[in-house]
């Protein structure tokens, strides 16, 4: 969204469901606007879509909506979603994934935060969606901002010379359990 809001004058309207998303919405300084998602009916769906009248549609992890999607298909509005980890089984376990399938072929754009992501969505791509790997951006943001922050790099130098790193590539793993810890050792 940085590089899109770049290179295009285009208005970003962030919509959320989680009560807890409103707490941060001032570290967003992509949206123009943003508010939270109507219910999903169809009624809700309707009055949002002649509302916004959106371009296209980019949603997050699997925040996939059935009246969303249908909605979006029925205007002909491209649907990306970024970010895929693996796909939630809920209650049903795979099954739900089956009854959801229609809902994933109407994605034209999948990026997946990792490859084990990627091959399990497969199965449930539409035939002429197009996919990427692209890596987890919540990772990427917090590595972004360590690097241009003084007190970032100089941190990043006393850990390479206390440590005696000889490359350029450095694993951090936070929040480790010993299980995680004996995998990346």
């Amino acid at each position: 969204i940085d590089e899109l809001r770049k290179r295009d004058s285009s208005i970003f309207l962030l919509s959320f469901f989680s009560p807890s998303v409103k707490r941060t919405i001032s570290a967003f300084s992509f949206a123009d606007y943003a508010d939270f998602l109507p219910l999903d009916t169809k009624a809700a769906m309707r009055d949002f879509f002649e509302l916004v009248e959106p371009d296209y549609i980019v949603l997050n992890r699997y925040d996939i909506w059935p009246n969303l999607m249908s909605e979006a298909c029925a205007r002909n509005i491209p649907v990306a979603l970024v970010n895929a980890s693996t796909p939630p089984l809920g209650f049903l376990g795979w099954w739900s994934l089956v009854l959801r399938h229609f809902l994933f072929q109407a994605v034209s754009a999948w990026s997946y935060v990792d490859a084990r992501a990627a091959g399990a969505w497969e199965p449930y791509l539409g035939r002429e969606a197009r996919a990427l790997v692209t890596g987890d951006p919540r990772v990427d943001r917090a590595v972004a901002r360590v690097q241009v922050s003084p007190r970032g790099q100089e941190a990043i130098a006393k850990i390479r010379e206390s440590w005696n790193f000889d490359s350029e590539r450095t694993i951090v793993a936070g929040s480790t359990w010993f299980p995680d810890e004996e995998i990346l050792l």
